[in-house]
C-alpha cells in the first residue's frame, strides 16, 4: 500500500527543490561574474599607448570596442599589417576610416 504524502511534506519538497535551483542559479551567476572580472582586469592591465601601430588588444581598449568590431573595422579600412603571426593596426588609417562615419 502506497503511503500518502501530507501537504507539509509536499511543500517541504517543493521548497527544497526551489532552494537547489536557486543555488545552481547563483553558482552560474558567480561564474559569469568571475569571467567578466577577468575581462575587466585584462583591459585594465592593457597598456594603452598612442602610437602609429597597435595590436588588436590595445586597440580594443583604446577605442572601447569589442574584439570582433575592431578586427572588422581594421580590415575594412585596410589598416592591418601582418608581421609573421602578429597583426598590427595602423591607427592613422583606422582613425580616418572611423571619422568617415561622422555625421556632417
Amino acid at each position: 500500500m502506497k503511503a500518502r504524502l501530507t501537504y507539509q511534506e509536499v511543500m517541504a519538497y517543493i521548497q527544497e527543490q526551489e532552494k537547489e535551483k536557486e543555488k545552481q542559479r547563483l553558482a552560474k551567476n558567480q561564474q559569469k561574474i568571475a569571467g567578466i572580472s577577468e575581462k575587466v582586469q585584462e583591459i585594465r592591465n592593457t597598456k594603452i599607448r598612442q602610437s602609429k601601430y597597435m595590436r588588436y588588444r590595445e586597440a580594443r581598449a583604446y577605442y572601447c570596442l569589442g574584439m570582433n568590431t575592431i578586427q572588422r573595422l581594421a580590415k575594412e579600412a585596410g589598416a592591418t599589417i601582418r608581421i609573421g603571426r602578429i597583426v598590427m593596426i595602423d591607427t592613422e588609417i583606422l582613425n580616418k576610416y572611423i571619422d568617415s562615419f561622422r555625421d556632417a
